[in-house]
């Protein structure tokens, strides 16, 4: 087995333990994380893999790691969220004022809303 993939078997062996709770992850993540904070790693993540040497913020190896394991076991608590039809009105999702973008910012904002789906997500919790 490739030690790689060890993280995502770690994760899936999470969803398996006795009294867990979906939305105690998905809560637990928007805590750590938040949406504004989540985007820029998004982004970074995506800056990187690209080869990139300037991100927008600084990241260690180890950080960028954790995010995208964090992101991982809150993809599979949504998923069992779905799967359960559980109803995760009780989760709240921080979201902070932002300062306004210099143009670059806002395009590649727009280009991650895009491959994400936020702008829906957004408009849903606007409502």
């Amino acid at each position: 087995m490739d030690a790689r993939y060890l993280p995502l078997l770690l994760n899936v062996r999470e969803i398996t333990v006795e009294n867990y709770d979906p939305l105690e992850v998905i809560q637990a993540f928007w805590i750590k994380y938040g949406v504004n904070y989540s985007r820029l790693h998004v982004l970074n993540l995506f800056l990187s893999y690209k080869g990139e040497t300037e991100l927008q913020e600084e990241l260690n190896e180890e950080e960028m790691e954790q995010f995208s394991r964090d992101v991982m076991a809150l993809f599979m608590a949504y998923y069992i969220v779905h799967q359960e039809k559980i109803m995760p009105e009780d989760i709240q999702i921080p979201v902070e004022e932002v300062p306004e973008k210099n143009e670059e910012e806002k395009f590649y904002s727009e280009i991650l809303y895009t491959m994400l789906g936020l702008r829906d997500f957004e408009q849903k919790l606007n409502r």
